[in-house]
């Protein structure tokens, strides 16, 4: 695994494990925001970076948060968790009113 994403919730940490993966960086990231020794990215830029170190081949894995479910998804019956993903499908759910299709 090159890189672990962890969805902070406005921001996404990137926690880069490999040289190919600070390489990439170096390469494709004008000016980069550090948190510590991660790559801290807006989350309006998260999906199209992570999308960009898949196309070039690295290995991504994604961290969610643990949060308490606060919604159902309507498809299945499945708790949504405050990540917004079903915790029966694991289908992304970006609204209260937006369900499961499984």
């Amino acid at each position: 695994m090159d890189v672990t994403v962890q969805n902070e919730g406005t921001i996404f940490l990137f926690h880069l494990h490999t040289d190919a993966a600070r390489e990439w960086v170096g390469e494709y990231v004008p000016d980069p925001a550090w948190f510590g020794e991660s790559l801290a990215v807006e989350h309006r830029y998260a999906r199209d970076l992570a999308q960009g170190m898949l196309d070039d081949g690295l290995v991504l894995e994604l961290s969610l948060p643990q949060r308490k479910a606060n919604r159902t998804c309507e498809g299945i019956g499945g708790q949504v968790g405050g990540n917004g993903l079903c915790c029966s499908c694991s289908k992304v759910l970006g609204s209260q009113e937006e369900t499961c299709e499984r």
